[in-house]
């Protein structure tokens, strides 16, 4: 299913990977929205190696940046980190992290790269003397270089790839449709990447008419980085949820909606 709610109420372009995408269509279906899922990202898990590059006595801490690697954490492996430090980004990374059994979770502040490498240094201050802490960085094919770069020049960082992202290459026939018929009166990102992404398509797609979209198109942020990245993208009509949740994106969502209806019926 594409899209559920009432059929006279404009939808909300969910862009979020499946299986996420559902979760996410139905919370905003809950808030009395109507979503349309048509991902501009799609998730694929990596073959799992049969033991993890670095034996749990001998690493210091595990690092996840997105739901991604959790989700594709193997099971095998779980019962042997539960009690070592997990560092996340973002509290929707935080709850999956402790609903998977992680009992020791530290959250960054700010999501990104560079939040991630404040709260590493923070959390796990180098010995002097001593050899540097051996970390496991979950994670996909695709990634910014920041964390890497920066982290491996006091820690030693073991990757362990698990997925890939792909750019999805079309809209959903639904969404097609939606655009055309002027019927999308929302969105949200998760991610630049998403961002990005989505802004191509609706170019490929829309052709000259795609800026009027796009500055049409309430686009409700995760974070002030993902709003960068979104406006760079050409999406001008943005709001960023105030904690870096989805529940607070479908929050935000419903009010500046709620606000937009009340401002049209007003003139």
């Amino acid at each position: 299913m594409e899209f559920q709610g009432q059929d006279n109420q404009p939808f909300v372009w969910v862009t979020r990977p499946r299986p996420q995408a559902d979760e996410h269509a139905s919370a905003i279906a809950a808030a009395g929205l109507r979503p349309l899922i048509s991902p501009v990202i799609s998730i694929k898990p990596l073959p799992v190696p049969e033991l993890p590059p670095l034996a749990p006595l001998e690493t210091s801490g595990l690092i996840f940046t997105s739901v991604n690697g959790l989700l594709h954490f193997p099971k095998d492996w779980l019962t042997d980190y539960v009690k070592h430090p997990v560092f996340v980004s973002g509290a929707t990374t935080q709850n999956l992290a402790r609903e998977l059994g992680f009992q020791n979770v530290l959250c960054s502040d700010h999501q990104g790269s560079r939040g991630m490498v404040a709260l590493v240094r923070d959390r796990m201050p180098m010995d002097m003397g001593k050899a540097p802490p051996n970390l496991l960085y979950i994670a996909g094919t695709s990634r910014t270089p920041i964390l890497e770069e920066t982290l491996s020049q006091d820690f030693h960082l073991m990757l362990s790839e698990l997925y890939e992202a792909e750019f999805e290459h079309q809209l959903s026939e639904t969404a097609k449709a939606a655009f055309e018929n002027h019927q999308i009166a929302a969105t949200t990102l998760f991610s630049s990447r998403s961002a990005t992404q989505a802004a191509t398509l609706l170019q490929n797609h829309l052709g000259d008419t795609a800026k009027r979209v796009q500055d049409q198109l309430l686009t409700v942020c995760i974070s002030q980085a993902v709003a960068d990245r979104a406006y760079q993208s050409g999406f001008n009509r943005i709001a960023v949820a105030t904690t870096e949740s989805a529940d607070s994106m479908v929050d935000k969502l419903v009010k500046q909606l709620n606000i937009h209806r009340k401002s049209s019926n007003s003139i």
